[in-house]
């Protein structure tokens, strides 16, 4: 994390070490006003076939990081439900959605 005005590192946190590289992030479970206990998890695809899901907020913990094998190919798109509850993933060449 970089401060803003002096663009000096804060913190660097450990990320998924498998899959390969992170290609797309999406915030899951936007603000609640009714459930502020509510958690908050990032979803990730790495372009060779994996996606997880990572707890916010990012400490470096690996427990707090599922990363599991999505599709037979690569990952062409991540999208998530407005709630945030649900979110999908498409493969290029297994021409699948898969809902999570």
């Amino acid at each position: 994390m970089l401060k803003d005005n002096l663009k000096i590192c804060k913190r660097t946190c450990l990320g998924p070490t498998y899959g390969g590289e992170i290609t797309k992030l999406l915030i899951l479970n936007p603000v609640d006003e009714k459930n502020i206990y509510q958690d908050k998890y990032l979803a990730y695809a790495t372009k060779d076939k994996v996606v997880g899901i990572i707890k916010l907020p990012l400490d470096g913990n690996p427990n707090n990081t599922l990363g599991l094998i999505a599709h037979s190919t690569d990952i062409t798109g991540i999208s998530s439900t407005i709630d945030g509850k649900l979110f999908f993933t498409s493969g290029s060449h297994d021409y699948c959605v898969n809902i999570w």
